[in-house]
């Protein structure tokens, strides 16, 4: 038997067991894995790594867990990707045991589910659209007495993509007063890893507006808001549940559809990364909600 023959043969027999692989998985779940390990494979690329199955380590695939928690994600979502990757093995025809079989993967999917309990569903985007639905409802539930701090809390939320302690921490003397808007210190924010503090310019006309409302007749160390968290994602789940919008919907889904929206502006991870301020376009792409954008497939 030649090498000509012998090289089909073993070709032949590989191709055959890959079709019995993919004939075993539901063509609905085959398009979600697919989708999944596209976008693994993005996640890679941002790290600066080959896309490719061979990159992937036990602690690369951890701080993956970590940037779709801290996005928000709910269990379902590392889960699809760790059986995205098992497939990809037995595509690859690699000898178990696979990565996804690794305890610490095990022990930290384990944890991920402990710890998004109350996560249903995958976080869902609140966009400019639903932006707008969302304050329309609001303002027919919330007392006059606490509409603009209401409205402002979103709208920080989604103008400058606060994250819900970031907004209800804001003291009045973190806040200034410029020509081109308002500026407003954060002393603690999740990216300072150092506790430096930044500053965070806002030009949005209407916010601005708000910001000065809550600012008059307030002594420095007051808290800008008196409102709770419980309250603005209460009327947010009221919205989701109102409009009939399915999924997991929070406060931090400002964040997501805002980010959603610039990339759809721009189509720049870069500038999505500025304005959240994520240092790295792997942990901004999770809060690009491409999925829920068909023509924009191409950047998973």
């Amino acid at each position: 038997m030649g090498w000509t023959t012998i090289l089909w043969f073993i070709l032949s027999h590989s191709l055959s067991q890959i079709e019995l692989i993919k004939g075993k998985v539901a063509e609905s779940s085959y398009e979600a894995y697919d989708r999944q390990w596209r976008r693994l494979l993005s996640w890679l690329q941002d790290r600066g790594l080959p896309p490719r199955l061979s990159s992937l380590s036990v602690p690369l695939l951890l701080e993956l867990f970590d940037d779709m928690f801290a996005a928000g994600f709910c269990y379902a979502t590392p889960n699809l990707t760790r059986s995205a990757i098992a497939l990809q093995c037995c595509l690859g025809l690699l000898p178990a045991p696979f990565i996804t079989t690794h305890p610490a993967i095990i022990a930290a999917l384990k944890g991920y589910k402990r710890r998004a309990a109350g996560r249903s569903v995958r976080r869902e985007p609140i966009g400019k659209a639903r932006y707008a639905k969302l304050l329309s409802l609001a303002k027919q539930l919330i007392p006059p007495a606490l509409w603009a701090q209401v409205e402002a809390a979103f709208a920080l939320g989604y103008e400058a993509l606060f994250r819900i302690q970031e907004t209800l921490t804001v003291l009045v003397a973190d806040v200034s007063f410029t020509p081109e808007g308002v500026l407003i210190f954060l002393a603690q924010s999740k990216t300072d890893q150092f506790r430096k503090g930044i500053y965070i310019r806002v030009r949005e006309r209407r916010l601005c507006t708000l910001l000065r409302q809550l600012y008059a007749n307030r002594q420095p160390h007051h808290k800008l808001f008196s409102i709770s968290a419980h309250l603005l994602n209460a009327v947010i789940k009221q919205a989701a549940a109102y409009w009939s919008w399915l999924g997991y919907f929070s406060y931090h889904s400002l964040r997501h559809g805002k980010a959603t929206d610039i990339w759809l502006a721009m189509g720049s991870l870069e500038a999505v990364m500025k304005a959240g301020r994520w240092s790295s376009k792997a942990s901004a792409r999770w809060y690009v909600h491409v999925l829920d954008c068909p023509d924009l497939d191409g950047l998973e």
